[in-house]
């Protein structure tokens, strides 16, 4: 005689029946969870989006995000994208950090030498002013315009900035762990003094432009 024959088997005795409600009971605790940590008392949950500040946003972002993706999703349903397939040319490389380097250098010189403004404007390359006794010389300085300048003193201040600039670099190139003593050295000295000329010639510059200036 087979024991316990004909009798049904208790439904939690059988671990496929109890997995759905050890979820369902972990859901519930950590919903009561959330509400104590909310409304300050466990077990209720009163707030709604209007006393809760915290779910009203939430829900406004999630309502915001549903109808931008909407609105993006719109015209795709009249245009279909069109399914190609690019191939990058050979010719296509990566450029070397040298050749970025002077791209940047050489963008940077023309940008602060004024180049727009020697299009829009279209100065002279110098000036000229009278003396005393009425002999015209040249100048390449607009002396008392702060806003206006030559091209030759665009190029001027220009490349004081840029000489200052690649004195900062080298000095920043000095930290290489790899690199000789004597290398280290001269690239310290030569940035500083690229520095010191660049300082000093502008500060001569704008002395020359506006007299008055920090005096």
């Amino acid at each position: 005689m087979i024991p316990n024959a004909g009798i049904r088997p208790c439904r939690n005795e059988n671990p496929a029946y109890i997995r759905p409600y050890t979820a369902k009971i972990r859901y519930r605790l950590q919903c009561r969870i959330t509400a104590s940590s909310t409304t300050g008392k466990y077990g209720q949950f009163t707030a709604n989006a209007k006393s809760s500040p915290t779910i009203g946003i939430s829900f406004l972002r999630l309502y915001k995000r549903k109808t931008m993706e909407n609105l993006y999703r719109l015209p795709f349903t009249i245009v279909q994208c069109p399914n190609l397939k690019l191939k990058k040319p050979s010719w296509i490389r990566k450029p070397s950090n040298t050749v970025v380097l002077f791209g940047l250098l050489v963008s940077y010189f023309l940008v602060t030498a004024g180049v727009i403004y020697d299009i829009i404007v279209e100065p002279p390359s110098v000036g000229s002013t009278t003396d005393e006794y009425g002999h015209h010389k040249p100048v390449a300085f607009m002396a008392w315009r702060i806003n206006g300048q030559y091209i030759m003193e665009g190029l001027a201040a220009s490349f004081m900035f840029t000489l200052g600039g690649l004195g900062f670099i080298l000095l920043d190139q000095t930290n290489k762990p790899n690199m000789p003593r004597l290398n280290r050295v001269l690239m310290i000295i030569c940035s500083f003094i690229f520095i010191l000329v660049a300082y000093c010639a502008t500060k001569i510059f704008i002395r020359i432009k506006m007299p008055s200036y920090l005096t």
